[in-house]
């Protein structure tokens, strides 16, 4: 792997006059106190160092984004470790419609979304766009190689869109995804007491997937349906749609179906989870400009039972002040929040702070807990290309008390033509 990408970084930057080289460079502390016993704790400061690098040239180009974390006080086991969250190299606009990735790149989808090694391309004309791509899992905390196992550990997934009105838009996906849990030893004590290795089969789902929306001016309008391919039967459906009412009342309504997403090999398969039935309805009225209220209520059914749930919020450019009620199987919640934040002296400085108190049960028959956590921070910019982030956090509870976090950090930005 590491010879694979030290190629793929050559090719990227020689043979060129002229590059372009941009990222962003970050430095973070963060501190926190972890109860090793009910009355023994003991105070960590970790540190996270970030860096987000390109290197292009016209419609070539090198992206790789990687972090590296490590205890400023006591060690963890695992420390240091350097994360590579991906390193790609991308071409672009290949005749003037293709763009393919060679790497380890983000996919993004509901369904095999993450970070994975492999190929990927994207086709474009006016009114249809194909992307694909077909790689393996990468190992655990991202490290810097490439897994053995790809028959076990694969994941392929296309999706095609199509335009035909700027309004409209109709898609269709693929998706398998392959992998493989790590073997282990136990002991078998039901015969004897003797060491068994347990192999672990390669789990895997498959799904088709369709989707439309519509949205012109205010109105939005999106359906999507999923198909299990490994069981035959549909995995979830839904409807969402946001359309006004009046000048400044507008309306929201959800709804949606689901089977519990089984891997098709897993134990878990022989198990009857049940669907679930989802509706929510909501409304907005816009005050005036930038100053609106909300409200909405959703219902839940399970196999079993049922839970509901309700919120109401009230938004301004100062912040929001919003209360949110649950209840029945989901579990009894009552919770008041409000945040704030506002820039002064054109971005230089912006202060921020939350507030929350939740009360909750577990179950209707559960003992009552209380919640109380709060935020405070701010960013300062004295430069375009140069911040500091200062965050304090406090929680208390039943199982947390008094618990102090602080964070700090530093942003920098670079733009360079070499």
């Amino acid at each position: 792997m590491r010879k694979i990408l030290l190629i793929l970084a050559v090719c990227s930057v020689t043979g060129f006059g002229q590059f372009l080289i941009s990222g962003r460079v970050t430095s973070s502390a963060y501190s926190f106190t972890r109860f090793d016993t009910l009355l023994q704790s003991t105070s960590y400061v970790r540190g996270y160092q970030q860096a987000q690098l390109n290197f292009g040239y016209q419609n070539l180009s090198l992206h790789t984004s990687f972090n590296y974390e490590n205890s400023y006080t006591k060690k963890m086991d695992y420390d240091p470790r350097l994360r590579f969250n991906n390193l790609y190299l991308e071409s672009s606009k290949m005749w003037n419609f293709a763009t393919f990735r060679l790497g380890r790149q983000p996919i993004y989808s509901a369904l095999a979304g993450g970070v994975f090694d492999g190929l990927s391309a994207k086709l474009s004309s006016e009114d249809i766009i194909f992307d694909g791509f077909v790689g393996a899992n990468i190992p655990a905390y991202q490290e810097l190689k490439m897994i053995s196992d790809w028959k076990d550990n694969n994941i392929i997934f296309s999706r095609l869109r199509y335009f035909p009105s700027q309004e409209l838009t109709l898609g269709v996906s693929y998706v398998s995804k392959k992998f493989k849990s790590t073997d282990y030893r136990t002991i078998n004590e039901i015969i004897d007491p003797i060491k068994a290795k347990i192999f672990n089969n390669s789990q895997q789902f498959e799904y088709l997937n369709a989707e439309a929306s519509y949205e012109k001016d205010k109105l939005y309008l999106r359906t999507k349906y999923e198909l299990d391919l490994n069981f035959a039967k549909t995995s979830k459906a839904e409807i969402e749609c946001e359309s006004p009412i009046t000048g400044s009342l507008s309306g929201i309504v959800y709804t949606s179906y689901r089977e519990p997403r089984i891997n098709y090999n897993s134990i878990f398969s022989v198990f009857d989870f049940g669907s679930t039935v989802e509706a929510e309805g909501g409304l907005s009225y816009e005050l005036m400009k930038n100053y609106s209220v909300s409200g909405r209520f959703g219902y839940t059914r399970y196999k079993d039972d049922n839970a509901s749930r309700a919120n109401v919020s009230y938004s301004t450019p100062y912040g929001s002040l919003s209360y949110r009620k649950t209840f029945g199987y989901a579990g009894e919640l009552s919770s008041v929040s409000a945040n704030t934040a506002y820039t002064f002296m054109s971005g230089a400085f912006t202060p921020s702070f939350s507030v929350s108190y939740t009360n909750y049960k577990l179950s209707a028959d559960g003992p009552s807990q209380n919640l109380l956590s709060t935020l405070a921070g701010c960013n300062i910019r004295p430069l375009n290309y140069l911040s500091v982030d200062l965050q304090a956090q406090y929680m208390d509870n039943v199982y947390y008390k008094k618990d102090v976090r602080f964070l700090v950090k530093l942003n920098y930005w670079f733009h360079t033509v070499l």
